[in-house]
């Protein structure tokens, strides 16, 4: 089985998903790294070089991969990769969805934090919290398609734990 944890950047989705899947025997696979490692650059880089367009198209192949991989996963998205193409539609059927639903004044706190890091915030001069908002009203559609919306109260490592364990011996 593969569960897949979405939502907008900052949301936690590695952390969590590290953490659950050390308590509920299941590999993690983080599928921004897995895209450093097979292009043998980091996101921002192939961001810079290459554009936001090249670099969906790569997230695309490899989530392609990673669905194909015949093991049981518990997987971390890039916050965009359910908004582009049909990402979200292939997710849901290759498992089970989980949407870290957070408001965008919590993520865009946590953002301020890392914004160096975050290649869609590098162009960002002006209001950080209307970019984040206004992105989650774009991203609201793709978000809300998945399987199980986990509300920012229980979008913490130990409830989302307990979700996926759930998940896993109810098979859903």
């Amino acid at each position: 089985m593969k569960i897949f944890l979405i939502g907008f950047m900052g949301a936690g989705k590695s952390t969590i998903g590290k953490f659950s899947a050390r308590h509920n025997a299941l590999e993690f696979l983080d599928l921004d790294t897995y895209i450093e490692q097979r292009e043998g650059l980091e996101i921002r880089e192939i961001f810079r070089l290459q554009g936001e367009d090249h670099f969906r198209e790569i997230e695309r192949m490899a989530l392609d991969e990673v669905i194909a991989l015949e093991q049981d996963l518990l997987i971390s998205c890039g916050g965009g990769t359910p908004c582009y193409f049909d990402n979200m539609a292939r997710l849901n059927a290759a498992g089970v969805s989980l949407y870290l639903d957070l408001s965008s004044a919590r993520l865009t706190d946590r953002l301020r934090r890392s914004k160096s890091k975050r290649p869609l915030l590098q162009s960002i001069e002006g209001d950080l919290q209307h970019f984040v908002h206004k992105k989650l009203m774009q991203r609201a559609g793709f978000y809300g398609q998945a399987h199980i919306i986990i509300p920012e109260d229980k979008a913490n490592k130990h409830d989302v734990s307990a979700w996926i364990g759930r998940i896993l011996n109810a098979e859903v």
